[in-house]
């Protein structure tokens, strides 16, 4: 994982960068961002993820609560598209994929 930062003054604004994962026995590479709720809605998870996107070439996933429309909509800006619907830690969870960036 990575630190996202502000670039004027350096502050944290939150995490991005991939994890491993096994998903349905599967061997998948995941994308995921995390940012304090101060930030929230100004962009910042979807530069940050576009910026780590391009580290990894080929196919990587995204889990993501149904719920949560605003990381649905990062997901979507890297390049990803719904796959299916699963559940994770007992939630109702979409699975996002792409392909090469």
């Amino acid at each position: 994982m990575y630190a996202a930062r502000l670039r004027d003054d350096g502050a944290t604004v939150g995490f991005v960068g991939y994890s491993p994962r096994v998903v349905e026995a599967s061997a998948e590479i995941e994308l995921g961002w995390l940012l304090l709720p101060q930030f929230h809605r100004r962009g910042y998870a979807t530069e940050a993820a576009l910026a780590v996107r391009r580290l990894v070439p080929g196919r990587v996933i995204a889990r993501i609560r149904v719920e949560n429309d605003a990381s649905k909509n990062v997901a979507r800006k890297v390049g990803m598209t719904p796959e299916r619907e699963i559940e994770f830690a007992g939630f109702r969870t979409d699975l996002c994929a792409s392909a090469s960036p």
